[in-house]
């Protein structure tokens, strides 16, 4: 099942439009960015994993949906459940929904 980013406000022309993290252990370098756009975000993946004596490296990306919060909760809501935001790490926001 795909992971859905939901966000309230689309990035100022002032920000890049794109953040980046990184992970990292001995044989493998993740590093992920994120564009946004109005109705969907594209997360890149590079990846860079040790072989050999070398390194290959791996690009993907992927679109995710941009969901209005206030939306969502409405409808689970309408589905009847019990349906609340939440602020999110990072600015992110959550949404969790339970039966009643």
């Amino acid at each position: 099942m795909p992971r859905l980013f939901a966000t309230t406000l689309p990035r100022r022309s002032s920000q890049s439009g794109v953040s980046s993290w990184c992970a990292a252990t001995l044989q493998r370098i993740l590093t992920c960015f994120l564009e946004y756009g109005e109705q969907q975000v594209t997360v890149y993946d590079l990846l860079h994993e040790r072989e050999g004596a070398g390194w290959q490296q791996r690009v993907s990306s992927h679109p995710k949906l941009r969901l209005d919060p206030q939306w969502v909760v409405a409808k689970l809501t309408a589905l009847g459940l019990n349906a609340r935001r939440e602020a999110g790490f990072g600015g992110m926001v959550r949404i969790v929904a339970a039966k009643t």
